[in-house]
């Protein structure tokens, strides 16, 4: 049976100033067009697994809230189906990971979203 599930609950929320600061300062990004992932790899050795993500959608872009709530709402349900795939195939070692995916494509590219996110996510380095 699978032990990753294909949610994105409340609890898998990067919310933290500082963790967010940190993954900013000390972390690494990938590009795969139209998604930056930031990432931060942190190893731990009294826990499981734990995945946190954050996204946005930059002001610039979307002059409308309706816009860019669209795009992040496609972004994370992307996140949320690439993220079981991805979780089997690469990381059996306890670890936090910290992802924040900003949006830099066109505002009607909402096509490519949910490959780019798979790309992002297949160049992670563990």
């Amino acid at each position: 049976m699978n032990k990753f599930r294909a949610t994105l609950s409340k609890s898998e929320r990067l919310k933290s100033t500082i963790a967010l600061n940190n993954l900013f300062s000390e972390g690494n990004a990938v590009f795969a067009y139209p998604i930056k992932l930031f990432y931060r790899i942190i190893p731990n050795s009294d826990s499981d697994l734990s995945l946190k993500f954050a996204v946005s959608a930059p002001k610039s872009k979307f002059k409308k809230a309706v816009d860019s709530n669209r795009i992040k709402r496609v972004i994370r349900e992307s996140y949320r189906h690439a993220k079981v795939p991805f979780l089997e195939k690469h990381f059996e070692k306890p670890m936090t990971i910290h992802l924040f995916a900003i949006y830099v494509g066109k505002p009607d590219g909402e096509t490519m979203i949910d490959k780019g996110m798979r790309k992002c996510l297949g160049k992670l380095e563990a």
